[in-house]
């Protein structure tokens, strides 16, 4: 009995289960009544753009890509629509200039749908505020960039690119941004020159990539060439020659103190390069100086710079421009009048750190002899002048001897 119970119910619930179909299958096919449907995330797709162009002008922002419709129509004709079907034609090709426009989509339904037995619920969820901006051009640099890694003894070089620069296309804010466009290549451990189709990315000034989904580039890839050789490092020499102080009071140092030649199989890599001889004569003070870099002959230089500065640093010696006020003149010619014009010597001063520092300019006395003045009436001439220190100033010595004092002299 209960069996034939539990057959009964499943029957029934069959029937009724038929039955609510077969219902909705009439009042679908045969009555047809309205209804109402939410069409979500229909896609916005944007048409003349290339009318637009023709203009000098582009679409940069679409204030809505996807975009949610309610319709009403016939229950039988909203079952036909869906996301996938059923889209959105926003026509720009009448706008004649930059801004900001509110246009109304165009609905597109699928080929076997009545338009007639479909209505929108509110138009306004049509209404869609593109932005226009006038299209400029700009020519940047292309700078090419190894980012990988060399085997030990191995040095990348100057990464050269096919194509110098690249021609942009796009709103005029985008572009002034943009600085440069970079392609780079890599590599781990590598060993041989590179040669490898890169991508371009735009960079700023600050070295940021720049957002270039509205800039259209002349060209979107280039080919970059990386030479990579097998180097040695070579330190570099001088030699020093003694002038008017003894070299024991310099230190010096080479910057740079190395370079990077290339081997060859066929060529000794040498041990040191010699910059040649520097003279300290005429050098008193902490003092910087170039000297070429010349290689041996066969010898190939890796980015070698054309000077290395040699920087000479005095060891507590130091020299000083000091006045001499204190001028005497000796064996003035009798019977002529003397108008001395040089009222003040300016001599150079050297030696120990401390006492040319401490040295005042009334320990320094010039003398000049004018036994042999020319007595010509009304002449102005030049005589040497001697300078001396006075006082306890052993370990400081007056630079030169080409002082010189101007005097007029007169009957």
């Amino acid at each position: 009995m209960k069996g034939n119970k539990k057959g009964r119910r499943a029957l029934n619930a069959a029937f009724a289960l038929i039955l609510a179909v077969a219902l909705w299958l009439y009042v679908i096919n045969v009555e047809n009544p309205s209804g109402r449907a939410h069409l979500r995330d229909l896609k916005v797709i944007v048409q003349g753009q290339s009318q637009l162009e023709e203009k000098g002008l582009m679409v940069t922002a679409v204030s809505q890509k996807e975009v949610d419709l309610r319709v009403t129509g016939r229950k039988k004709t909203l079952m036909k629509l869906s996301a996938k079907n059923v889209s959105l034609l926003l026509d720009v090709s009448s706008i004649e200039e930059e801004g900001e426009w509110p246009l109304n989509c165009r609905t597109s339904f699928p080929a076997n749908v009545n338009t007639d037995n479909v209505t929108l619920s509110d138009w306004e969820d049509l209404q869609v505020t593109v932005t226009v901006q006038r299209v400029e051009e700009k020519t940047v640099p292309i700078r090419g960039e190894f980012i990988g890694t060399t085997q030990t003894g191995y040095m990348t070089g100057e990464v050269v690119t096919e194509a110098d620069s690249v021609v942009l296309t796009g709103p005029a804010d985008v572009l002034e941004e943009i600085d440069y466009a970079q392609a780079q290549v890599g590599g781990d451990s590598v060993s041989e020159a590179l040669r490898e189709e890169a991508s371009l990315v735009l960079v700023n000034t600050s070295g940021a990539a720049v957002d270039g989904r509205d800039i259209t580039c002349s060209l979107n890839h280039v080919r970059v060439m990386v030479p990579v050789e097998k180097v040695s490092i070579v330190p570099l020499e001088v030699n020093i020659q003694d002038g008017t102080l003894s070299q024991d009071v310099f230190r010096w140092t080479i910057e740079p103190s190395y370079i990077t030649v290339v081997e060859d199989p066929e060529k000794e890599v040498p041990e040191s390069i010699s910059l040649g001889t520097l003279d300290l004569g005429g050098i008193y003070n902490d003092t910087d100086c170039g000297l070429p870099i010349q290689l041996p002959e066969g010898i190939r230089g890796w980015n070698v710079p054309a000077y290395a500065t040699v920087h000479l640093t005095t060891n507590r010696y130091s020299a000083r421009l000091v006045p001499v006020e204190e001028i005497t003149l000796v064996n003035v010619p009798k019977g002529y009048h003397i108008d001395q014009l040089t009222q003040e010597l300016f001599v150079w001063v050297w030696g120990d750190v401390r006492q040319v520092t401490a040295l005042e300019p009334d320990r320094l006395s010039a003398v000049v002899d004018l036994s042999q003045a020319d007595r010509k009436d009304e002449t102005i001439q030049r005589f040497p002048a001697s300078v001396s220190i006075r006082g306890a100033y052993n370990n400081v010595d007056v630079l030169g001897s080409r002082y010189s004092v101007a005097v007029r002299l007169s009957k």
